[in-house]
């Protein structure tokens, strides 16, 4: 025959109640809740949404780079064409007049390019503003206020974009200036 310790005796046995809420939240502790669900789904969106972000930034950067690298081909061409159509307007006998207009239509096409080139980067710079703008919203809501400092309009003379925008204008009005005072009044 065995012997039960006396403790074992004199243990009680307690049925303590419980409460609903306190069995919905056993419950809850067991199964994710929705609410979990859609914090996860949230918290991955705005990941996705951050990524997206960044994502864009980047191809606005690389888009400036193709619009330089755009004039830089198209000016040299253009340039080219004008120079080659200078030196050899007499041998192809072209006349005067048709050889101005010609050189004079190949300075009207540089000058549209330019156009099309700062209108091109200055947009950018707003698309860039925009999605920084989204970006920062993000941030202040994830990380905290002020993880990241707004960009200012007082530091425009350190964006890039702008450096190009001056590069393109100025290169184009140097050429207009040279072709319209050297090249053009010796096409007579």
């Amino acid at each position: 025959m065995q012997q039960t310790p006396p403790e074992a005796n004199n243990r009680e046995v307690t049925v303590s109640s419980v409460s609903p809420s306190t069995a919905n939240e056993q419950k809850a502790a067991l199964n994710p809740a929705p609410q979990s669900t859609e914090k996860k789904r949230e918290d991955d969106f705005k990941l996705e949404r951050y990524k997206y972000i960044l994502q864009q930034l980047q191809m606005l950067n690389e888009n400036a780079h193709r619009y330089l690298t755009l004039f830089q081909t198209l000016a040299t061409f253009i340039v080219g064409g004008g120079t080659y159509l200078f030196v050899s307007w007499r041998s192809l006998h072209i006349s005067p007049d048709v050889a101005r207009t010609s050189l004079q239509g190949l300075v009207g096409l540089l000058v549209l390019l330019m156009l099309f080139i700062i209108v091109s980067l200055l947009s950018g710079i707003s698309s860039w503003f925009d999605y920084r703008k989204a970006e920062l919203r993000l941030l202040d809501e994830e990380v905290g206020v002020g993880f990241r400092n707004a960009p200012r309009m007082r530091d425009w003379w350190r964006w890039y974009e702008v450096h190009m925008t001056f590069f393109v204008f100025l290169v184009v009005v140097f050429i207009v200036i040279f072709a319209e005072t050297q090249f053009i009044p010796q096409m007579r």
